[in-house]
């Protein structure tokens, strides 16, 4: 027995999220020179939240609908025969022209998360800025417990998001920095040989900022000052 597909027609999506729905298959083709085949179409010829999950109340900004403070978009794992990783990203879009990063060669540039993750070929759907009133939580990484139906996105996709709402709207989704689930190890000495856990954070104004906090030293990589904010993802709903 063929299990029903959930959600919507993504013509439908479209029309409720407005210009919170950044990226489909149109605006890939469009932007990119993307030719989806006609199976990839199939896959994701529905958008996988139904109207009742759209127009619901936004579990983080009272008087809001989902559909007000989140942003959807198809998301790739691969560009023109390649990984669609953070790096990739950088080539796509060099220094040269807005979207940019603000740097490039840059401290993650051989870090695994930066390399090797990529979004999955799948609709997703997440809130436009960081979680009101979760700067500043503590640095060991216990940010507020999101509801059930959501999770922390990874860098890749913070980063994809960022991209996609510039080329949609013409500047970038707030200012203030976003955790994201990845983090990276670097050794260091204190008499006794330890791991130093950083947390990946995703933000920046005027180009896409990569950075890291130390989760155990309470300090910032290069002056960091703003306030740090929990990122949220809604999880795909079971079919």
């Amino acid at each position: 027995m063929k299990k029903v597909i959930q959600g919507i027609d993504q013509s439908l999506a479209r029309a409720i999220l407005g210009d919170n729905f950044l990226f489909g298959p149109e605006e890939w083709s469009m932007f990119h020179q993307i030719n989806f085949s006609k199976r990839q179409l199939r896959a994701v010829a529905r958008f996988p939240w139904g109207e009742e999950i759209l127009n619901a109340p936004c579990p983080f900004n009272e008087g809001k609908a989902v559909r007000e403070t989140h942003v959807a978009f198809l998301g790739l794992n691969r560009f023109l025969g390649k990984r669609l990783s953070i790096r990739q990203w950088q080539k796509i879009y060099p220094a040269t022209s807005q979207p940019r990063f603000s740097s490039y060669d840059s401290w993650y540039t051989y870090e695994r998360f930066a390399r090797r993750r990529t979004c999955g070929f799948r609709w997703y759907l997440m809130l436009k800025y960081i979680i009101p009133g979760s700067g500043g939580e503590d640095v060991y990484g216990r940010v507020r417990s999101l509801p059930a139906q959501y999770e922390r996105p990874f860098a890749v996709e913070e980063v994809t998001k960022h991209l996609l709402y510039y080329r949609k709207n013409g500047t970038y989704p707030g200012y203030t920095y976003g955790r994201t689930r990845d983090y990276i190890f670097h050794g260091q000495y204190f008499g006794d040989f330890s791991w130093s856990a950083r947390a990946i954070l995703v933000g920046g104004s005027r180009g896409i900022d990569l950075s890291f906090m130390e989760t155990d030293m309470n300090s910032f990589y290069s002056g960091l000052t703003q306030k740090i904010g929990a990122t949220a993802s809604l999880l795909l709903p079971p079919k």
